[in-house]
């Protein structure tokens, strides 16, 4: 199918509004989604109270109980598991989207043979921190329990168990965004896209990051954007902004509709502090 005009703002379309418009209702739908992994660090903590209540774990402990729970729990894929339980119809639902948007370009497009690299990434960065998030579990378990016992010591840890739950929010919303800007990376690789534009709104919650690349007229190449840093030292390609972050990327040609102005070849990339924030980005220089 030729690239003509109208099927190629058909594409944009869809990669802008369509797909916006589902993340957000997958965003709303996140503190739902997190049940199931909810439920595991429950059953972690029911542990961790069970065997200190029995006398068979001494509190300074339980970091490495909690460590040799969690390496059982990765190589039986519960963890893994218990993450992405229930997000599956939502993948599925984030790669017919954009496979609606292809397919103006060219109807035989089908991204079943990249859903397993995104998956994967997804899966590894989703597993890093649901450890991370279990790791401060235990650390926060045996600070109190050097101070309290017996109901007083489950009633202070379900404290830190909703602590848990909101950092698995963060978790589940940033596997789906992230695993939605993986997939726009490969579909364009696959298809023969090169460039790529930051999109999404700006507000008064919007990091320094992000309004900066919002407020610039360019697009970027892979190798571009591979050289911008958020600040969080997680990757632009996948993470945009950061935790949380709700901006993404579109995929395009240069001369397309927002895609006249491609970054230059040999421009500059700078660092940068934002006026409310301590840590440095880096950015392209407008």
């Amino acid at each position: 199918m030729p690239e003509t005009t109208e099927n190629i703002i058909e594409f944009m379309y869809v990669q802008e509004v369509e797909s916006d418009k589902l993340l957000d209702r997958l965003r709303k739908l996140t503190k739902t989604k997190s049940r199931s992994a909810t439920a595991f660090y429950r059953t972690l903590l029911d542990l961790i109270l069970d065997e200190l209540d029995a006398g068979t774990l001494d509190p300074a402990d339980i970091k490495q109980f909690v460590k040799q729970q969690l390496t059982r729990s990765i190589a039986n894929d519960s963890l893994e598991r218990a993450i992405f339980l229930g997000l599956e119809d939502d993948l599925n639902d984030i790669v017919r989207v954009m496979e609606k948007g292809f397919q103006f370009l060219d109807p035989e497009f089908r991204l079943n043979d990249l859903r397993i690299i995104a998956r994967g990434r997804m899966s590894k960065y989703a597993l890093d921190n649901g450890v991370k998030i279990a790791d401060r579990m235990a650390v926060d378990i045996q600070n109190i329990a050097r101070f309290y016992t017996g109901k007083e010591l489950r009633d202070t840890a379900e404290l830190y168990l909703g602590n848990a739950t909101t950092r698995l929010d963060t978790v589940i919303n940033d596997v789906l965004m992230g695993y939605d800007r993986e997939m726009t990376f490969l579909s364009a690789e696959k298809y023969g896209l090169t460039h790529y534009k930051y999109r999404d709104v700006i507000n008064t919650n919007t990091r320094f990051f992000c309004r900066q690349l919002v407020s610039l007229p360019y697009c970027y190449t892979l190798e571009q954007v591979e050289k911008m840093k958020n600040g969080h030292k997680l990757d632009v390609r996948t993470n945009a902004g950061g935790y949380r972050c709700i901006h993404g990327w579109s995929a395009g040609k240069v001369g397309w509709p927002g895609f006249k102005k491609p970054f230059p070849e040999k421009g500059r990339f700078v660092s940068k502090i934002g006026p409310d924030e301590s840590k440095a980005v880096t950015v392209p220089q407008a």
